[in-house]
């Protein structure tokens, strides 16, 4: 760990995977005097926090149980925090964004569904009163995957038609799934559930997960081979900043060759709902 001006204190609300690694970025790059990861599990949270103090060779990292459902609690968990990231279920960030105003704490998240951070934006004049930032849809896709697009376009004097093929894959998959989750269960299924917005003819165009018509199977080589990419979630608000200097843009996800019929049958059972 380098030595660094050390003043912001931070918090990370979910101690899975991505807010386990979220904390270790921000004492490693992040100037943080302090980083609290909350968890509904005590001792998940306490265990990521031992684990990020010892990959960094610090002390920075502690830990505390929250529901973050709760309201009150979240706002007492906030107030002390100049920033906050949220590493939970997409379902919450539109309460933990109002929260975070209400308390003046600069808020990001994963994000993952664009109903939900098309709500949150509509909070923007509040964040600017209450002087905080907000910086919704930060995962892999959307968020990192959103920067790259954007990236490439540009690089080019007239950017017109922009593909992301998004994977997030297992080098070494493990049937019957061949793939691994590494974020919350709840964003896989709703990015499957929905549609996506594509763009053609420089028009926005609603289109469904699974759609037959947008199937196809795409060979990168060795050592992944060949690969199905389908359309579904990932784009999020790209179609609304990015669409309309392009003619078309689109976004699939790469999976192992029957994902996509495994997947279709489990929502064609109803087993994407949280109704039984």
């Amino acid at each position: 760990m380098t030595n660094t001006t050390r003043s912001y204190r931070y918090g990370v609300l979910g101690a899975g995977r991505q807010g386990t690694a979220a904390a270790f970025d921000l004492i490693t790059r992040g100037e943080a005097a302090s980083v609290v990861l909350a968890d509904l599990d005590a001792g998940r949270a306490w265990a990521a926090a031992a684990r990020v103090n010892e990959l960094t060779g610090s002390n920075l990292a502690s830990a505390v149980a929250l529901d973050a459902g709760n309201g009150p609690a979240v706002a007492r968990f906030l107030e002390p925090l100049d920033s906050a990231i949220g590493a939970i279920s997409y379902k919450l960030n539109f309460a933990l964004t109002e929260r975070a105003i209400s308390t003046r704490t600069n808020w990001c998240d994963l994000g993952g569904n664009t109903d939900v951070v098309m709500a949150q934006l509509s909070l923007d004049s509040r964040a600017r009163e209450a002087g905080v930032s907000v910086v919704p849809d930060c995962g892999e896709a959307p968020g990192l995957a959103s920067n790259l697009m954007a990236y490439a376009m540009s690089l080019l004097d007239e950017p017109r038609d922009l593909v992301l093929l998004d994977g997030g894959l297992p080098l070494h998959p493990t049937p019957p799934w061949n793939y691994q989750v590494t974020f919350a269960m709840d964003g896989l299924t709703n990015e499957y559930a929905g549609g996506t917005v594509y763009v053609r003819d420089g028009q926005r165009v609603d289109v469904s997960t699974f759609d037959p018509a947008e199937y196809e199977l795409v060979d990168l080589g060795e050592p992944v081979g060949r690969l199905e990419a389908f359309a579904a979630g990932g784009g999020s608000t790209t179609p609304w900043t990015l669409g309309p200097r392009l003619r078309s843009m689109k976004n699939k996800v790469l999976r192992y060759p029957g994902h996509v019929d495994q997947w279709r049958a489990f929502q064609h059972a109803g087993l994407f709902s949280e109704e039984p």
